[in-house]
């Protein structure tokens, strides 16, 4: 009796997952392939020195209007979107127009990273997937229960499809998204992520995003610095959380229609891309610029402390991009820069704890932080340490916040 039931389940939930990681990974190659087609051309059109940045002003300041425009006529699309995937699949949540929350998305994120602006394309690859899978259980006839495991398929498929890492895509969508799923969802999550992972590798070709030429694991005596390492992320990620809720009570005091904030960041791009290029966008650059080495442990730091502060300013303007990638990004150069300090020989592999820290510590998904890192930079050997670091991370926010009382 209940084998069968098993088999039924594992069986539907094998069907809804294929049915909506084939169109959440569609769907999100398209979105990441657009985005980093916006990327080439802020590149482009950011690098020639303050005369020009300066005459690029109100071409700027019209793109932030525009994404504002966007956002106020979609409101559902604002932000990453996690978070309101996560209210949907709960159902403490209106929910979203699948299509309407795809199309803006496209259209506001793409802009965004175009500006320069600090948006990561996790979370909206999250909520174009939930999106997605929503539109699949549409199209099947699904309702209820039903749809809402499509939504946590495509939720996982979409981070699969955007990172190259089709297991952090499930582990993301079972340890954040979902709270505490059915067999039949884990299954539609698993296989979602494994289809969208192959849509990503025929799109983009095998292989992880980042390839730091096969660093050596630190040796056990080296190992008690990644807890240290990982609690600065702890504490960085609280700081930065803090920082959040402080622009989010100044932009609501700001005497002007909230339509108008994106173009505050869109501005202020134009001088991080005269102080300091690598900030800008989602974060890509920055990992691979810092993973190449080069930059001194002054250097380090103030890449990591103008990456925050922009990425603070650009997601509280209720623009459309979300913290994956610039949380990676600031890990990356904390944990370069720890090492830098205390272990230069060893600085890579700080640099993927430092990742796996700061996912840890501002999206409180250790699990996900420590696959997504070793996914990302096809480094398994590594994994120990950036447990160390997203364990010690997750607890001193947990402490901080007040979360573990």
């Amino acid at each position: 009796m209940l084998l069968p039931l098993l088999s039924r389940l594992l069986t539907r939930g094998a069907f809804y997952g294929a049915a909506a990681g084939l169109a959440a990974g569609l769907a999100s190659v398209c979105y990441r392939a657009l985005l980093a087609g916006a990327e080439a051309a802020s590149i482009r059109a950011l690098a020639g020195g303050a005369a020009s940045l300066a005459l690029l002003l109100p071409v700027w300041a019209a793109g932030g209007l525009a994404i504002g425009w966007i956002m106020e006529r979609e409101p559902a699309a604002r932000r990453g979107g996690v978070a309101q995937v996560r209210r949907e699949l709960d159902a403490s949540g209106p929910g979203m127009s699948w299509l309407r929350v795809i199309v803006a998305k496209f259209a506001a994120g793409s802009l965004g990273i175009a500006l320069g602006m600090s948006l990561g394309r996790g979370g909206p690859s999250v909520q174009i997937g939930a999106a997605a899978g929503k539109g699949t259980a549409r199209a099947l006839g699904v309702a209820g229960d039903g749809e809402r495991s499509l939504m946590a398929a495509g939720a996982a498929a979409g981070l699969s499809a955007t990172f190259n890492a089709p297991i952090a895509g499930a582990v993301f969508a079972l340890e954040v998204a979902c709270g505490a799923p059915s067999v039949g969802v884990v299954a539609a999550v698993v296989v979602a992520s494994q289809v969208a992972g192959l849509v990503a590798a025929l799109a983009f070709g095998p292989g992880p995003l980042f390839s730091f030429g096969g660093a050596a694991v630190p040796p056990a005596a080296l190992l008690w610095h990644f807890p240290v390492m990982g609690a600065l992320c702890g504490v960085a990620s609280v700081l930065f959380e803090r920082s959040m809720r402080g622009l989010d009570l100044l932009y609501g005091r700001l005497p002007a229609p909230a339509r108008l904030r994106p173009a505050i960041p869109a501005m202020l791009a134009l001088a991080v891309a005269d102080l300091m290029p690598v900030a800008l966008a989602g974060g890509h650059g920055m990992v691979e610029s810092v993973g190449a080495g080069g930059y001194d442990p002054s250097t380090l730091l103030s890449a990591f402390a103008v990456k925050m502060a922009f990425t603070a300013v650009c997601i509280c303007s209720e623009a459309a991009g979300g913290l994956f990638y610039p949380m990676l990004a600031s890990g990356a150069a904390l944990g370069a820069l720890y090492g830098a300090l205390f272990c230069p020989e060893w600085q890579v592999g700080f640099l993927i704890a430092g990742m796996a820290g700061m996912i840890s510590g501002v999206m409180r998904a250790p699990a996900t932080g420590v696959i997504l890192a070793a996914e990302m930079t096809a480094a398994p050997a590594h994994m120990l340490p950036a447990a160390l670091a997203a364990i010690a991370s997750f607890a001193v926010v947990r402490g901080l916040s007040g979360e573990g009382e």
